[in-house]
């Protein structure tokens, strides 16, 4: 058993390592058991096996390199190449997120000039008027079945009829906060925070419209009408 533990030093590290003295034989760093003296060669023989076989163990084990970025004391050396490929790999995910990210947050931040308009466009951009005749026409908002198609008349009892061509920035804030124009209007906000409440809905929290939608419908608003 001693002779057993003897050989176990091997780990640690010291090229030559007594056993029991130099008179009963020493390992040497490549674990080969060896002695001056024949009478103990029986003795050198039996720990041999034992001496390689650690010795290869020490030789297969992986190296120990120092990270001190909170992984503990060490990490393997074999194990580098791979934590270097999750962590590249998570930064791609990072970066593809940061990219797929919008811009800015819906509701953005608008300036009410005189209690009349919104100059500024929400996204700093022109809109589609086509994707805005669709807006207008969805049955969800009510556009059409309140103020009637654009520049046709609007149903008996309901708000009144609107004319193609307006200003802009007076269609933007009728859309965006109607009652900064008309505090007793009855017409609804359609660019206001938490408007959108389903439990599935994706955009959870937002208003029922996005900036680029707002300037959609202000686009088909503000569009000249169409020749006759």
């Amino acid at each position: 058993m001693k002779d057993e533990e003897a050989v176990r030093s091997v780990l640690g590290g010291e090229e030559r390592v007594p056993l029991l003295g130099a008179e009963m034989g020493d390992v040497d760093a490549r674990g080969r058991v060896v002695g001056q003296h024949p009478q103990h060669a029986a003795r050198r023989q039996r720990l041999q096996p034992l001496a390689r076989l650690q010795h290869r163990q020490r030789a297969e084990q992986p190296a120990c390199v120092e990270l001190g970025i909170g992984f503990g004391r060490c990490v393997h050396a074999a194990l580098i190449p791979r934590l270097g490929a999750a962590l590249k790999a998570a930064g791609a995910l990072a970066t593809a997120a940061s990219l797929a990210a919008p811009a800015a947050a819906d509701p953005r931040p608008y300036v009410i000039e005189d209690a009349a308009a919104i100059p500024a466009s929400l996204t700093g951009a022109p809109g589609d008027p086509a994707r805005g005749a669709a807006l207008y026409a969805r049955e969800a908002l009510g556009c059409a079945a309140c103020h009637g198609p654009l520049g046709g008349p609007a149903p008996e009892g309901a708000a009144p009829a609107l004319a193609p061509g307006m200003e802009p920035g007076r269609a933007r804030l009728w859309v965006v906060a109607p009652r900064a124009i008309d505090p007793e209007t009855a017409m609804p906000a359609f660019y206001a925070a938490g408007q959108r409440t389903g439990a599935d809905d994706p955009r959870y929290g937002e208003p029922l419209l996005t900036a680029a939608e707002v300037e959609d419908l202000v686009a088909y608003l503000a569009a000249a009408p169409a020749p006759d």
